[in-house]
């Protein structure tokens, strides 16, 4: 991880932030459905922020064309 690029990095970290924020949350359905329920679009919210660096990443790492060799 220490080669990536900047992009890289913040959706690594932006992954490992997002499997914390939803093992609490499901663990706090486990006791307070209704609670946990209530706070459903704010755990989930996230999730667009991590799409939206996905799509990003694919575009700036398309590969180049190898040179062939005869």
């Amino acid at each position: 991880m220490f080669k990536l690029d900047l992009l890289d990095t913040q959706v690594v970290i932006l992954a490992f932030l997002f499997q914390l924020v939803l093992i609490a949350h499901f663990a706090a359905r486990r006791w307070a459905f209704a609670v946990a329920l209530r706070y459903d679009p704010l755990v989930y919210t996230p999730a667009l922020a991590g799409v939206a660096l996905n799509v990003a990443s694919p575009r700036r790492h398309t590969p180049k064309p190898r040179a062939r060799l005869a």
